[in-house]
């Protein structure tokens, strides 16, 4: 993984972050401080870049801003709006602007503006003044709402209400089909297109009022000019609308990434003035426009985005005359319900023609990953004579799963990409990996194993090298990238047949019989619980304990370092141990920070209690101190300085009763190699700042937690004081004595880095 840490007197680009984008559910969540960063990594101004794909105009736009030149080849209209619009930037005049002029189109004598918000008028049940729903909730498969939402501003009455008898006969007005569904129909296929049905079904996703609603608004659109800047951004405003009519909003769920046009049990309607007003926010912005070009215009040189409005096959026969030294994409995941109303947007934007090339996305229900992985390989393969030898192919994956990683991976192998690096953040659900163009390059043969072996020994290596258990999804990654690197990948398949044989492969290899534990699993999924070994004594210290000797090592080599860089920093110094499949995830970092340090204006420091020298002392005294208390309490006490510091109490037979290990840290997996052959009561003395630390790493690590549930406890620094100074305590009732503070977990506020 390359990473960077900001250097403040570099210019950076004025970057909005943590803003909602429009369509955002639909589009791939690739999280903008992760671009941002990586990007400056990158040599964008010394290529010229491709995007076969255009799914992420966010990323593309993040490109451009870094003096990226870029060439975007995008097949969905609805995408092509996006990039268009979001290179522009309008600001929030244009933004006003262009609602104001929808707003003062009338419809028949009243302005526009009003005669869609009163398709939502209300009354108020507190101060019965007349308002506007926000949204109204139906049940499938019901004829009319059963409540509403409101948020009344002259009394701040706000939430769920009851509809009124006057609600329900306004509903009532608007039954399915009439004029205003057959305008629907008719904009995106006439009454003889036989994709008039796929339309239908598509349109089914939209209540009759919303449909009334949409088409009152889209008729006023022939009155447009398509082409001005003004009227594009309009029309990229009144998207949100299309989005928020439809029936794809669950209720009370705040948020859902649908994927198939299935109306869920519960759902809102919701007011589409209200959104139209919403999409000002979503638009407006303060950052600097981006040049924008269209085939075959090329961008300047000091950066911009060149957009060709066709499929990346069609765009390389066009570009014949272009070697590309780089590309940037982000794999689009399928998802039914996107593409089925981006037809229909498209259609309702402008007219029939323009989305009759784009049409047959109406007519596939299902996009399983082998057929993604057929699609993915045909894009790249189209792209290959349009690289440089060597040039880079970085592809993002956004919502990542093991299906996807499996159909992109084995769409680039069959392309004759090479894989160079793959990253993984866990918290984020995102991959980047990073190819070559390997065309014409000899490729080494592999030793004749099986691949199920292959499948074999490198989940038990992946494993072994993280030192603890691991979720599928990192498994899964690890194993597909080494199978690749061996060049083990289904060498003669179809990328469909491919994906089929690998996913059975996975199947049957990942169980008891060929070495591996399953903790929280299900018989119905390979995908849940977390994953280890029957054998694991070959393991290294786990990932959580080397994470958190980094950040103590850290801190004392960087004091007072800056909170925003942290964890670029740590993977920059420690890119051996914490990259590719070895990330760690922000709250292991974040932990491990709170538990030694506390953070200043000027960053994080140890607290004064934590310094190494003070906890070298703490250690030496608590070492005589548990000796002294088991004295006390009438034991033989054996005292052991190397490893890991320790007091065993004997009873009259030397039989040991107790071990007490003294620790100054959180590090749990140099226990694990502690035999168990007595029955003695193990007991991990540590600080209590460690307390969260630990628990965080049980709670995170199934076979911590099992293996510390055998006859162990731990015990504070504060509490063995308290013990010690008891004038009551003995050894009968220490046991009972032990529990009075037992560790807990708080959870901690995850530091924005």
């Amino acid at each position: 993984m390359e990473a960077v840490v900001f250097n403040s007197n570099e210019a950076i680009p004025h970057i909005v972050r943590n803003k909602k984008v429009p369509l955002d559910r639909f589009l791939p969540p690739i999280p903008d401080e992760y671009v941002t960063k990586y990007l400056k990594t990158l040599p964008l101004k010394e290529n010229l870049i491709l995007d076969p794909f255009g799914a992420s105009p966010k990323t593309i736009l993040r490109v451009a801003q870094f003096g990226g030149r870029v060439l975007v080849a995008v097949n969905n209209p609805i995408l092509q709006l996006l990039i268009e619009v979001a290179a522009k930037q309008p600001d929030r005049i244009q933004t006003r602007t262009s609602l104001a002029s929808l707003a003062a189109l009338r419809v028949r004598d009243e302005r526009i503006e009003l005669h869609i918000q009163n398709l939502y008028k209300t009354t108020c049940p507190k101060c019965l003044r007349e308002i506007y729903a926000e949204a109204f909730l139906w049940e499938r498969h019901s004829k009319v709402p059963y409540a509403r939402i409101l948020n009344c501003e002259s009394c701040k009455t706000t939430g769920e209400f009851p509809l009124t008898p006057a609600d329900l006969q306004h509903a009532a007005q608007f039954g399915e089909g009439g004029l205003h569904h057959a305008r629907a129909l008719g904009r995106v296929a006439p009454p003889n297109d036989p994709d008039r049905i796929h339309v239908e079904e598509a349109l089914n996703v939209y209540p009759p009022r919303a449909v009334y609603a949409l088409i009152t608004l889209v008729n006023k659109l022939d009155f447009l000019d398509n082409s001005s800047e003004q009227d594009k951004v309009l029309m990229a405003m009144l998207l949100n609308a299309f989005d928020q009519a439809n029936t794809l909003w669950p209720h009370p769920v705040a948020r859902e990434r649908p994927k198939q046009l299935t109306i869920p049990p519960t759902f809102r309607e919701n007011n589409l003035w209200l959104a139209l007003e919403e999409s000002v926010d979503l638009w407006e912005t303060d950052e600097e426009p981006v040049p924008i070009t269209y085939w075959p215009e090329l961008p300047p040189e000091d950066g911009g985005i060149c957009l060709f409005k066709g499929r990346i096959r069609e765009l390389a026969d066009k570009t014949k005359m272009v070697d590309f030294g780089l590309v940037i994409t982000t794999f689009p995941r399928p998802n039914q319900a996107f593409w089925a109303l981006s037809a229909l947007w498209s259609g309702w934007l402008w007219g029939y023609e323009a989305v009759e090339h784009f049409k047959p996305v109406l007519r596939r229900r299902r996009y399983d990953w082998s057929w993604h992985s057929t699609a993915t390989q045909a894009a790249i393969h189209s792209t290959i004579p349009t690289l440089k030898k060597n040039a880079k192919f970085i592809g993002l994956i956004g919502e990542a799963e093991p299906g996807f990683a499996s159909a992109v991976t084995i769409a680039a192998e069959k392309s004759g990409l090479r894989l160079v690096d793959i990253d993984y953040f866990s918290e984020k659900k995102l991959i980047k990996l990073c190819w070559e163009n390997a065309q014409n390059d000899e490729i080494s043969s592999i030793p004749p194993d099986k691949k199920s072996n292959s499948i074999q020994n490198a989940g038990r290596e992946y494993l072994l090298a993280k030192g603890e258990p691991s979720d599928y999804m990192q498994l899964h990654i690890a194993i597909l990238s080494n199978l690749v690197r061996r060049n083990s990948l289904c060498a003669e398949e179809k990328p469909a047949e491919c994906y089929s044989k690998l996913h059975q492969e996975f199947l049957e290899t990942l169980n008891y019989q060929n070495g591996f534990l399953r903790f929280g699993g299900s018989e119905k999924s390979i995908e849940v619980g977390q994953w280890w070994l029957v054998n694991d004594h070959d393991a290294t210290l786990p990932l959580s304990d080397r994470v958190e000797m980094a950040v103590v090592q850290f801190m004392q080599s960087n004091p007072n370092y800056p909170l925003t860089d942290v964890k670029h920093a740590l993977m920059q110094q420690e890119r051996t141990t914490f990259s590719g499949l070895f990330i760690p995830e922000l709250s292991l970092i974040n932990e491990c920070l709170e538990s030694y340090g506390e953070i200043k204006e000027s960053g994080w420091q140890f607290r004064a209690e934590d310094t190494p020298s003070l906890r070298r002392e703490e250690i030496k005294s608590m070492s005589e101190l548990v000796n002294e208390l088991g004295n006390k309490l009438g034991f033989k006490v054996n005292s052991e300085s190397e490893g890991i510091p320790k007091s065993i109490w004997l009873d009259d037979i030397d039989t040991p009763q107790y071990i007490l290990y003294i620790s100054a840290s959180a590090l749990l997996g140099k226990f694990l190699w502690e035999v168990n052959s007595t029955p003695a009561h193990r007991i991990v003395l540590l600080p209590g700042g460690r307390a969260n630390l630990v628990m965080f790493k049980l709670n995170r690590d199934p076979r911590l937690k099992i293996f510390f549930e055998n006859g162990w406890s731990f015990l504070k620094y504060r509490h063995a004081r308290q013990l010690a100074n008891s004038p009551s305590l003995t050894a009968i009732s220490l046991e009972s004595q032990l529990q009075f503070d037992p560790l807990t977990y708080s959870e901690t506020q995850l530091r924005m880095f």
